[in-house]
């Protein structure tokens, strides 16, 4: 098992969510949604010097990371909400998300 996908297996484990957590572990959606990008020589530098080993931990050998970003996708497959923004210290307000899971849970039952 990849390291990336044991990690949000942990993570849906340890927050007991109801729903599952999607991953992009070779980034192939993100690149064919325009919502990877490539880091910049310094920033390479750096992940090396913190012993990041990026294309080993995302099983891509590219230097890129996806966009931050937060997608509900209903049962049927309908994206429900969607944010999007490359400054990552940016996010949503847990109310809205919550309320699209709200709404999106009581459409399953």
């Amino acid at each position: 098992m990849h390291r990336a996908t044991a990690e949000l297996i942990a993570l849906v484990r340890q927050n007991k969510l109801g729903f599952p957590i999607l991953s992009d572990v070779k980034g192939k959606v993100g690149a064919a949604s325009g919502l990877r990008f490539n880091l910049q020589d310094y920033l390479i530098e750096l992940y090396k010097g913190l012993k990041n080993d990026l294309p080993t931990f995302s099983d891509d050998p590219c230097w890129t990371l996806p966009m931050p970003g937060r997608f509900v996708i209903g049962h049927d497959g309908t994206l429900l909400y969607s944010e999007v923004n490359l400054d990552y210290t940016h996010w949503p307000e847990p109310e809205d998300v919550t309320l699209v899971l709200q709404r999106a849970t009581a459409v399953a039952e």
